[in-house]
């Protein structure tokens, strides 16, 4: 045989026996992906039971297509079936570990199971991909300290906090990686940013009982039950595309409230109009259309969800309370005022309910009366710019411009939309009490960040007393 044969045959044969290798490692890889979970859809309602259906028979008849399968876990998770969501992320990683999405989810699956360190090791491959994370490292921060690593928790939290020091998830996350008057200062600081932070309150409570504060520890409860699910906002938009496909109750009041922020009130409506027919006891969704009723100018409704909600729960300040504003903005004072002292009759530490009851009896020339309630709404709620501007005003009408000034000056933090306009009226008080050169300087303060804010309106009359001061 020709030499130059042998070495063809010798090519041809080692062409196959590459392709039969490769073949093999393909059925290899094949029969290694995870399987996908095994679905009990008989305990969904069947709403969801058809959603959860749908993408499970998507994802199966593309088994291989990795946002498929990735689709199919966040609808699970969406649910609470995180053991089977867990399974979904593990194959789509399988098919494709570039994907950001997948281990954040895989590793948000498996700190909901109490699996906190494989919660770890998914949430550092996720900032693999993309390390400025601010959600992925909130959420490896939370497990670490979960799974026993508090100095790297807090080493995590720190971080975050060097760069966004106003991050009030930040400050209670470090707060339960310390001890004693470290701890009780971070929860202090993430109530300063927001108030109205159920656990932080709790934890805060906590940390004062353990160093014998029992009275302090009762007054960081006094809001818990009503607060005890708020958390601060996180743009968080992988998390945000999972609660949307939530369609339990709960899930579709939460995407209302969330509908209802970016002004989308007939899609919001929608959501509540579904979870009610899923529940129709939900208290918090007639207590939550009293105000979306009368955002849509539809009183008659408004009304009757205000009924329906303390029929149901004759308890639940916030109905007294969204009924309050509801009349208030109808200019029915009377209605008002008693729905505001349903409200702090039932919780005394309600600040915005005792606000608004001053605001009536200062419109009602009640002054005195007015500034007692002022007072003691910011006695609970020391960070509440609008009663300090409220209060100062109420003093500025009364001539006592040292203690207007005072008020005026608390309400400029912390910062908001209504920021310029405390500033203006701050440099008009000054005016008003000879302190020229100081109203001036206060005034192109609040010029400044009324342009900066695209409040032109508001700039126009700072112009306008900027000339006559000038004069």
């Amino acid at each position: 045989m020709d030499s130059r044969d042998g070495n063809r045959q010798l090519r041809d044969a080692g062409k196959v026996s590459f392709l039969i290798a490769a073949l093999c490692l393909i059925l290899s890889c094949a029969r290694s992906l995870p399987d996908f979970p095994q679905l009990d859809l008989g305990r969904f309602q069947p709403e969801i039971r058809k959603a959860v259906e749908q993408q499970a028979d998507h994802a199966k008849a593309n088994p291989r297509d990795a946002n498929q399968v990735l689709q199919l876990g966040m609808v699970l998770q969406a649910h609470d079936q995180f053991q089977a969501a867990a399974q979904c992320y593990s194959r789509a990683y399988s098919l494709g570990s570039k994907r950001f999405e997948t281990p954040y989810f895989w590793g948000q699956a498996l700190a909901s199971m109490g699996d906190y360190r494989g919660a770890a090791e998914r949430l550092r491959q996720a900032l693999a991909i993309r390390p400025r994370s601010l959600p992925a490292r909130l959420k490896l921060a939370e497990v670490l300290r979960e799974s026993g690593e508090s100095a790297s928790s807090a080493e995590l939290y720190r971080q975050v906090l060097n760069e966004t020091p106003e991050n009030a998830t930040a400050h209670y996350g470090l707060g339960r990686s310390l001890d004693g008057a470290d701890a009780i200062t971070e929860f202090g600081k993430a109530l300063a940013l927001f108030p109205r932070y159920g656990a932080a309150q709790f934890a805060l409570a906590t940390a004062y009982r353990k160093i014998g504060e029992t009275k302090k520890a009762q007054e960081a409860l006094a809001d818990y039950e009503r607060d005890k699910t708020l958390v601060p906002p996180l743009d968080d938009p992988e998390m945000a595309a999972v609660r949307a496909l939530d369609l339990s109750a709960t899930g579709l009041l939460s995407q209302a409230a969330d509908l209802e922020k970016e002004g989308r009130l007939a899609e919001a409506l929608e959501r509540h109009n579904r979870a009610i027919a899923m529940d129709p006891k939900l208290v918090d969704a007639y207590v939550n259309l009293i105000s979306l009723y009368g955002r849509l100018q539809r009183d008659f409704e408004a009304e009757q969800a205000y009924h329906q909600a303390i029929a149901l729960d004759p308890n639940r300040a916030e109905a007294y309370y969204n009924f309050g504003v509801f009349c208030f903005e109808r200019q029915r004072l009377g209605d008002a005022k008693t729905a505001f002292e349903a409200a702090v009759g039932l919780n005394p530490r309600h600040a915005e309910a005792l606000h608004n009851c001053a605001v009536i009896s200062e419109r009602e020339g009640k002054w005195e009366q007015a500034a007692a309630l002022y007072h003691r709404a910011l006695g609970i709620k020391p960070s509440y710019p609008l009663a300090h501007f409220h209060l100062g005003r109420l003093y500025a009408n009364q001539k006592r411009y040292a203690l207007a000034i005072q008020e005026f000056e608390r309400s400029l933090e912390p910062a908001g939309p209504e920021t310029p306009t405390y500033l203006y009226a701050l440099a008009a008080t000054n005016a008003r009490a000879g302190a020229r050169s100081r109203a001036v300087e206060l005034m192109r303060q609040a010029r400044t960040q009324a342009f900066a804010r695209g409040q032109t309106a508001l700039a126009a009359s700072i112009d306008h007393d900027l000339a006559a001061l000038a004069r």
